[in-house]
């Protein structure tokens, strides 16, 4: 296993794991940088839609606050690439449009489309990276930036208003609502749920040839202060409902740690580990105890699959992974 491990880390740059940075520098023969953009957009906590006075964890800037500003996006992008160099553009080098300040598709399509193309038809552009709130999209938008074919699977006990939906651009075509114990075909996909032992259903998704498993909040939930008959009935029916899955590879797997489960944080995920062939494990449901990866990774049970679990160490943290 160790040395399998050694050769995963020469292959992806000394990382675990297949990142955004090696993918880029793979595709483009060097390390590709973000360069901050303030496109004047504005966000729904700050015209009023909302409220006027911004998010508690948004800066009187956007949180944009080292963003280039200018009328023209291709003289923003300009001038930010000279401030990143220190004085002139380098020849060659590759740059990501970061419109990075407040909320950047809350504004009309017709404003939109234009800015987007803008950058990514200037030369030194090989991307977008578009900073924004998931109550700012549209169908037009979603459509713009291709993700206009996207299904929005729900547990039937997840209730969502036709404001809500009509305000983060959910078309009710593209919902699709699941009960536990059922397969459902969707396009070029297979998914199939399993009951929960709290809410909601466990997904085990099989397209192009890869299978995932997202266990939801199927999980052995242990609680110091419940009584032990109830503790015992959690654990009968965790490990039938995850009995079904015993024996099945799964390319990539997202299992429940909780820090509130103390020192019972590890049992779940160990017994997945134990039951399915998973090749890379992600832990959830973690409440940003970070750490928790590394706890478990240093307990003595973990030691035959501790290198197939990914560490996270930041919300919104992005991996690329490669067959």
């Amino acid at each position: 296993m160790q040395s399998n491990h050694t050769s995963v880390r020469s292959r992806w740059g000394e990382k675990p794991y297949y990142s955004l940075d090696y993918y880029l520098k793979e595709t483009f023969g060097q390390k590709v940088y973000k360069i901050a953009l303030d496109a004047g957009m504005t966000c729904p906590n700050r015209d009023g839609t909302l409220d006027t006075r911004g998010c508690i964890f948004c800066s009187e800037g956007g949180s944009g606050d080292f963003a280039t500003t200018n009328r023209s996006i291709t003289a923003a992008i300009d001038e930010a690439i000279c401030r990143l160099n220190g004085s002139a553009k380098e020849t060659g080098q590759k740059y990501i449009a970061y419109f990075q300040s407040f909320s950047n598709t809350y504004a009309p399509i017709d404003i939109l489309r234009p800015m987007y193309l803008e950058a990514l038809a200037h030369p030194d552009i090989v991307g977008l990276s578009i900073a924004t709130r998931p109550d700012c999209f549209s169908p037009e938008i979603f459509s713009l930036l291709g993700m206009d074919n996207v299904w929005y699977v729900l547990a039937n006990c997840i209730r969502l208003s036709a404001k809500r939906k009509a305000a983060l651009g959910i078309e009710e075509t593209h919902v699709l609502r699941v009960s536990a114990g059922r397969t459902f075909p969707l396009e070029e996909l297979r998914l199939t749920t399993f009951r929960s032992t709290d809410a909601g259903v466990a997904f085990l998704v099989e397209t192009e040839g890869k299978t995932l498993f997202h266990a939801g909040d199927l999980q052995w939930w242990h609680w110091e202060e419940e009584p032990k008959h109830w503790n015992d009935e959690m654990e009968r029916e965790f490990k039938k409902e995850g009995a079904k899955l015993m024996g099945r590879k799964i390319d990539v797997a997202f299992l429940v740690l909780d820090p509130r489960q103390e020192s019972y944080f590890w049992w779940g995920f160990d017994w997945w580990m134990r039951t399915m062939q998973v090749q890379l494990a992600f832990p959830m449901h973690s409440w940003e105890s970070f750490s928790l990866t590394q706890k478990l990774k240093a307990l003595p049970c973990s030691e035959p699959y501790r290198d197939r679990v990914m560490e996270i160490f930041y919300n919104g943290q992005s991996f690329l992974l490669e067959e």
